[in-house]
């Protein structure tokens, strides 16, 4: 925010009310993305005990990433952001090629 601010004193022509915005809405979908991958390793000793060993804390922490991104997709999808789409619709068109 604070490098928004400074971009929009350099130049007015920018719409900081826009770039303030985008970034609120990153900033709380990274907030409860990251409140999702916090709940996985917080609670989830039942599947991968209190101390797990280097491998389960592996798999601990790729489940917690899985999560963390489909939150964060479905946030994404629900504010729509269209930087997301794109990204989405370039991924599954260069995996179409292969």
């Amino acid at each position: 925010m604070v490098l928004s601010f400074l971009l929009w004193r350099r130049n007015h022509r920018v719409d900081l009310r826009s770039i303030l915005t985008g970034s609120v809405v990153f900033g709380v979908g990274s907030a409860i993305a990251a409140a999702g991958a916090l709940a996985v390793t917080r609670y989830g000793h039942g599947v991968f005990g209190k101390l797990p060993g280097r491998p389960l804390l592996l798999a601990e922490m790729v489940v917690a990433s899985v999560v963390a991104a489909a939150i964060y997709v479905v946030y994404s999808r629900l504010m729509r952001v269209p930087e997301l789409t794109r990204v989405i619709g370039l991924i599954r068109s260069e995996l179409r090629r292969r």
